[in-house]
């Protein structure tokens, strides 16, 4: 993958009202230091695929091609691109970072789910114009396929039907989705994430045991279930440097890890 050519990615038709958006959706945000957050947050906590593997049912599914790609920080590529700028329009990030577009589409939902990023959505009527037009210079220019001159002088009877439904449509406009760091939202996220990982730490720590030696050469001396590795011999049994075999103390186990 590859995420060159950064930079800022929304159009000047909607830079004002987008702005505009995201400057009242971030009040009172220090766009640097929370930039510097973002970029080890990513770091930290979606380094790996994005989405997780189980959030994707996708993934289990042998026939898929998606299920072979490999979108392991992935995550991190995407939000160390929306924190270069405000708001990015999709069909750039997806030509900018040149990935496939089902997986950028995952990874952004995804993100949007954990409250790290918004999205916003503008139909933007003269681009749909700007189509149009395209179209019927390709027309006029022999260039088009039969599908398409038809469409353009009308058609079918069954095209006449749905003229309605496509004027609807292009009083609309085309839809244009627009990303960006929801930074408020995700300084929440991420203390949350903070506070989960440090009550985990600060839990019920497991119990270490104790193992004695017996033999009167050693003077009982004792280990922890720590010291294992370095004490386990070719028979499965536990043997003290001295040679005799290491029984379980009848103390139970400690809280420190103890040797003698």
């Amino acid at each position: 993958m590859s995420y060159s050519n950064y930079g800022s990615s929304y159009q000047n038709d909607g830079r004002n009202t987008l702005s505009s958006i995201y400057q009242s959706d971030n009040q009172n945000v220090d766009a640097s230091g929370y930039r510097r957050m973002i970029r080890m947050a990513a770091r930290m906590f979606y380094a790996a695929e994005c989405p997780p593997l189980d959030k994707d049912p996708e993934r289990d599914n042998p026939r898929s091609k998606i299920s072979k790609l490999n979108t392991r920080g992935l995550g991190v590529i995407v939000l160390d691109y929306l924190s270069r700028g405000e708001w990015h329009e999709e069909s750039n990030i997806l030509k900018d970072l040149q990935v496939n577009q089902k997986l950028l589409r995952k990874a952004l939902q995804y993100l949007e789910q954990e409250q790290v990023i918004q999205r916003y959505d503008k139909r933007d009527k003269r681009r749909k114009a700007r189509a149009m037009g395209e179209e019927v210079d390709e027309f006029m220019s022999g260039r088009v396929s039969a599908a398409a001159a038809a469409s353009l002088n009308g058609g079918s009877a069954a095209q006449a039907e749905s003229s309605d439904d496509e004027n609807d449509a292009n009083r609309r406009g085309y839809l244009v989705t627009y990303f960006a760091i929801d930074y408020s939202r995700a300084h929440d996220t991420i203390r949350l994430k903070l506070h989960r990982m440090r009550a985990k730490f600060d839990g019920p720590k497991p119990k270490i045991l104790q193992y004695v030696c017996h033999s009167p050469m050693c003077g009982r001396r004792t280990y922890s279930s720590l010291d294992a590795a370095m004490l386990l011999g070719s028979d499965g049994l536990l043997h003290c440097y001295c040679g005799a075999e290491l029984f379980e103390s009848e103390s139970g186990g400690a809280d420190d890890a103890g040797g003698g």
